[in-house]
C-alpha cells in the first residue's frame, strides 16, 4: 500500500495519489521475492503514482501487506506508517537531531545534529545568530537555552553559489501562568455564538495524588503543529484545570489539533480532546471517500487520534417527519439490531438508508444502532470506544447518519443507540493523558480493578465527577444533536466507583440529568444482571431480558411447555426481550445445525 507526500500534501503525514484499495492485490503494486528480500522496481516516479509534474515529491509513503486473503501488515516500529523522503539532486541540508520541533526545558542542553548531501560549508543559527560553521558532510553540537521564549533553528548549506536550508522550531518552557478558568467554561472546546473566530479549550489534569500537569501546550493546524509559548495552556492551581483562548479562526473551517501534556513526572503525552465531535487518527486513510468525502489529513506530528475544531457549522435541515415524530410506545417496539459493517456490502449509513423499506416490511418499528461512537480501527462491532461525542467516520459523515434518522422517521421508525459507558480503550484521551493500563492508580478517571463482573478494557469509575460529569453530557449531546429516541446501555451493571455501593444514584443520574432532561420519553434501555433491574423497570427504565434459549428451541421444533413459559415472561412491560442480540448465535442457525426433523434437513 503506497502514496506520496507532495507539496499540496496538507501535513507531513497527507497521504496522496496513494493505492486505491488496502489489500487489492493489484499486480502494479506486487512485489517480487529475491532469497530473503522482496523488491519492487519503480522506473519513473511521477508516472508510477500518476503525479503531475508540477508537484514536488516528498516522501514516498509504505504500508506493506500479504495480499487480499492475508493478515500480515508490515509498518514501523511504533505501528506508524513508513515514509521515504526524497530531495533533489545536488546540495540539500537536513537536521537529523532534533527531527521536528520540539519542547525543551529551560537550562536543558540540546544536541544538534545536521547533514548535508556533499562537502560544504554548514552553518547552525538560533534565532538569526551563527552558533557554529564547519567545513564538511556533518555538523553535531550541543546548546544550553538558558531563557525561557521560542527559537527558530536555522541550519545552511553553502557551496559555491549554491544554498540549501533547513529549519525547525524549539520551545523553552516556563511554568505556566497560574489564573483562574472563566465562569462558563465547558470541558472540552467552548464555541462561541457571537464570534466564529474563537474557542476556548479547557483540559483537567489532576491525578488521585492531587498532582497537577507541569505544563499543558496545544499544538496543531494553527500554529504548524509547533510548541510555542503563545499556545502554552494557562492554569488554574486551584482546580487542576488548564485553558486557553484560541483566536484568529477562520469560521467554517476545520483546524486538527492535540493537547501535549507534560504529566507530574516529567513525561510528555499528546492526547485529543475527550469533548471533540470529530477526531482525525492514522486509520482515517483506509475509509473510502464514497463512505467519507474529503477527509482531512492525518498530521506527521500528531501522535494517536487527533481532535477537530470548527466553528460557525452549518446546522443540518430536519423534516417534518423529524420535527413531529411520534414515537412508537415502549412497550411495543419490534427492535432490530443493527451493525452498520454487515447490514449491507457497502458498509455505510447510506446503504442503510436505502434498505430501509426491506426493515418496513419486517414489521420493525425501532432500530437499535451497535456502538457507532468513535471507537479503535475501522472494523469493529464498537465496544471499543475512544470518543463518546464523535461519529465512526468508517460509517459516514454526521449529515449522512442524521439522513438515516430523518428517513426512519418517515417511516415510523424510532432510532436507538447502544452506548458503551462501562469502559474504554488506550486510545481514549481519558485513559491515554494518565499513562494508560500501567498507570491507572493514578488515574481519577478509571478504577484501579474492575468491581464487577464482565469487564473488559479499563473501567470507568462513575463516582468521580469527571466520569459523571463527562456521560451525562453524552446522553445530552446525542439526543439534542442527532435526535434519536434513546440508548440501550451495555453493560450497566458496571456503572460503579471503587465498589459498587453508589450504583444506583448513578444510574438515576445518567436517567434523570442525561436522559430526562432533554427528552422525558426517550427509551433508556440497561443491560442489566444484578438485583436492581425491577426497581429500574418499575421507575422508566427498561431492562434488557435474555430469552433466547425459548426461541431457540422454538425454531428448532422442540417446543415444551418451559419454552412456553419463558415467552411468556418476554412479554413483561418495561423488558425488551430478545431471540438474538450480538451476544447470542442466530435462531436461524441453530435451526438448520440441530432442527427438529425437516427443520434441519429441508433446504
Amino acid at each position: 500500500h503506497t502514496g506520496l507526500i507532495t507539496s499540496k500534501s496538507t501535513s507531513g503525514g497527507g497521504w496522496k495519489y496513494a493505492t486505491t484499495k488496502w489489500r487489492g492485490g493489484e499486480d502494479k503494486y506486487k512485489m517480487t521475492k529475491n532469497g530473503d528480500v522482496w523488491t519492487l522496481t519503480i522506473p519513473n516516479i511521477y508516472e508510477y503514482y500518476g503525479c503531475p509534474e508540477s508537484e514536488d515529491i516528498l516522501k514516498m509513503a509504505f504500508v506493506f501487506n500479504d495480499g487480499p486473503s492475508g493478515t500480515k501488515e508490515g509498518k514501523t516500529a511504533d505501528g506508524s506508517d513508513i515514509f521515504v523522503d526524497l530531495v533533489e539532486a545536488g546540495l540539500n541540508i537536513k537536521f537529523e537531531k532534533p527531527e521536528s520541533n520540539i519542547l525543551v526545558d529551560k537550562d536543558s542542553k540540546t544536541t544538534f545534529k545536521i547533514s548535508a548531501s556533499e562537502e560544504c560549508k554548514i552553518s547552525l543559527f538560533i534565532n538569526n545568530e551563527e552558533i557554529k560553521s564547519v567545513d564538511g558532510t556533518e555538523l553535531t553540537h550541543e546548546y544550553t537555552f538558558t531563557e525561557a521564549g521560542n527559537y527558530k533553528c536555522v541550519a545552511k548549506a553553502q557551496k559555491e553559489t549554491f544554498e540549501s536550508t533547513d529549519s525547525l522550531l524549539i520551545c523553552v518552557a516556563t511554568a505556566p501562568e497560574n489564573q483562574a478558568r472563566p465562569a462558563g467554561l465547558q470541558d472540552g472546546i467552548t464555541y462561541y455564538e457571537d464570534d466564529a473566530t474563537k474557542v476556548t479549550l479547557s483540559l483537567y489534569y489532576k491525578d488521585n495524588n492531587n498532582k497537577i500537569a507541569q505544563n499543558v501546550f496545544v499544538i496543531g493546524d494553527f500554529n504548524d503543529w509547533a510548541y510555542t509559548t503563545e499556545y502554552q495552556m494557562k492554569k488554574d492551581g486551584e482546580t487542576g484545570y488548564f485553558w486557553l483562548d484560541i483566536t484568529d479562526l477562520e469560521p467554517g473551517k476545520e483546524y486538527v489539533f492535540q493537547y501535549a501534556v507534560k504529566r507530574p513526572n516529567g513525561a510528555m503525552v499528546q492526547i485529543s480532546d475527550a469533548y471533540t465531535h470529530k477526531t482525525v487518527d492514522p486509520n482515517d486513510h483506509y475509509i473510502s471517500e464514497d463512505i467519507y468525502p474529503n477527509q482531512l489529513v492525518y498530521p506527521a506530528a500528531a501522535d494517536g487520534p487527533c481532535a477537530v475544531i470548527q466553528t460557525a457549522r452549518k446546522p443540518y435541515e430536519w423534516s417534518d417527519a423529524t420535527i413531529n415524530f411520534k414515537r412508537p410506545d415502549k412497550n411495543n417496539l419490534v427492535i432490530y439490531e443493527l451493525w452498520v459493517y454487515d447490514f449491507s456490502p457497502l458498509r455505510s449509513f447510506d446503504a442503510i438508508t436505502k434498505r430501509l423499506d426491506y426493515l418496513v416490511n419486517l414489521g420493525v418499528n425501532a432500530i437499535e444502532f451497535m456502538p457507532i461512537c468513535e471507537f479503535e480501527g475501522n472494523v469493529s462491532w464498537g465496544y471499543n470506544p475512544t470518543h463518546y461525542f464523535a461519529l465512526d467516520k468508517a460509517y459516514g459523515t454526521p449529515e449522512s447518519f442524521k439522513a438515516l434518522v430523518d428517513e426512519c422517521r418517515k417511516r415510523g421508525i424510532a432510532v436507538i443507540v447502544d452506548m458503551v459507558f462501562n469502559h474504554a480503550t488506550g486510545w481514549a484521551p481519558f485513559n491515554k493523558m494518565f499513562g494508560g493500563y500501567d498507570n491507572l492508580i493514578d488515574n481519577p478517571y478509571f478504577n484501579t480493578k474492575a468491581p464487577h463482573d464482565g469487564n473488559v478494557f479499563e473501567d470507568f469509575n462513575h463516582e468521580f465527577d469527571g466520569t459523571l460529569n463527562h456521560f451525562t453530557r453524552v446522553l445530552n449531546y446525542w439526543l439534542e444533536e442527532y435526535k434519536i429516541d434513546g440508548y440501550r446501555m451495555d453493560l450497566s451493571h458496571g456503572f460503579c466507583g471503587p465498589n459498587c455501593n453508589e450504583q444506583k444514584r448513578i444510574m438515576y443520574h445518567y436517567f434523570n440529568e442525561g436522559v430526562k432532561a432533554v427528552d422525558p420519553n426517550a427509551y433508556f434501555i440497561l443491560e442489566h444482571w444484578d438485583g436492581n433491574r425491577s426497581d429500574y423497570a418499575n421507575n422508566g427504565m427498561m431492562c434488557w431480558e435474555n430469552t433466547s434459549h425459548a426461541y431457540y428451541e422454538l425454531a428448532m421444533g422442540w417446543y415444551n411447555g418451559s419454552n412456553s413459559s419463558a415467552l411468556y415472561n418476554a412479554n413483561k412491560d418495561n423488558y425488551v426481550s430478545y431471540a438474538e442480540s450480538h451476544d447470542e448465535e442466530r435462531c436461524q442457525y441453530k435451526a438448520m445445525q440441530y432442527g427438529n426433523g425437516a427443520i434441519k434437513t429441508d433446504k
